[in-house]
């Protein structure tokens, strides 16, 4: 029997801290979405996948043209969502307004 494989789509994805996470626990993502170009370009020098399977931009964007990317999102396993790395990292000045 073939085992089950398990994919996942990774929104507000940053540079992939996330990711890493979910890949040791035998994930893989099959698309992404992060609106920093910068973060984004980490994101794909530290995993396998195609140009067409992220999306840099604003998710509300994304939100119109899901069906361009329907081949990749189809049949994930899970939906993630990164939280802001600003607001809980210990790295940096930290200002609280």
């Amino acid at each position: 029997m073939a085992k089950k494989k398990y994919t996942f789509i990774d929104l507000f994805a940053g540079a992939g801290g996330l990711s890493c996470g979910l890949q040791q626990a035998g994930f893989m993502p099959c698309f992404v979405n992060e609106i920093v170009p910068t973060f984004c370009n980490t994101y794909k020098a530290n995993h396998d996948l195609a140009d067409d399977q992220y999306y840099v931009g604003d998710i509300n964007e994304l939100n119109k043209h899901l069906d361009e990317h329907a081949k990749y999102i189809k049949g994930a396993t899970l939906v993630c969502g990164g939280p802001p790395c600003q607001g809980f990292s210990m790295a940096g000045e930290r200002i609280r307004e």
